[in-house]
């Protein structure tokens, strides 16, 4: 079974090749000046890629082609089975930005799995942190360091829903605040 892609603009066929990388450096090379201004939807399992923004739509579909020979795979499977999986790097700036979803930092030589307390230095210096998503996988996503002395915050640094209602502290403006509840229940800051 072969793999070909197809380039649509507007429901016009325009390119045609054998890679999937083949058909990115196509779309970059010939439409990246609208790039920034359209929106990138990949859709199913990676068979259909598309950057659109209701007047422009540009498509890589991917085609398969030919019969599938189920004694090649069977063989292949056996002769993988014995071997340990290696795990290839990813050019995620080629195909896709970096996003705090994605589990490889930008600029790691190695595939980085997140996990329970780890964090990371990319290349261009911005701290990455592992943290637990809904699901309960540990994703990657940025960090950022609490910075108060250039805040406009005039409250205490600390929220206010860690102490009790009634609790006074000293503001960042120098003066003195107090924990109230509100009617929905959450805490505040108020002013003595």
């Amino acid at each position: 079974m072969l793999l070909y892609y197809e380039i649509y603009l507007n429901e016009d066929k325009v390119y045609e090749c054998d890679t999937r990388d083949e058909a990115h450096d196509y779309i970059s090379n010939k439409h990246n000046d609208l790039m920034p201004f359209l929106e990138y939807e990949p859709l199913g399992d990676g068979s259909l890629e598309a950057w659109t923004n209701g007047v422009i739509d540009i498509k890589i579909v991917r085609i398969k082609k030919g019969k599938l020979d189920i004694n090649k795979l069977l063989s292949d499977y056996t002769e993988k089975e014995g071997k340990e999986r290696e795990i290839k790097e990813v050019n995620v700036e080629k195909m896709t930005p970096l996003t705090p979803r994605r589990t490889q930092i930008k600029g790691d030589k190695k595939l980085t799995k997140a996990s329970e307390g780890k964090m990371k230095k990319d290349k261009n210096g911005n701290m990455w942190i592992s943290k637990k998503n809904k699901k309960g996988e540990y994703k990657w996503t940025r960090y950022y360091e609490e910075s108060y002395e250039n805040s406009k915050r005039k409250c205490p640094k600390n929220a206010a829903k860690n102490y009790d209602e009634g609790t006074v502290k000293k503001g960042m403006d120098g003066k003195m605040w107090q924990v109230k509840v509100l009617s929905n229940g959450t805490k505040k800051w108020f002013r003595k």
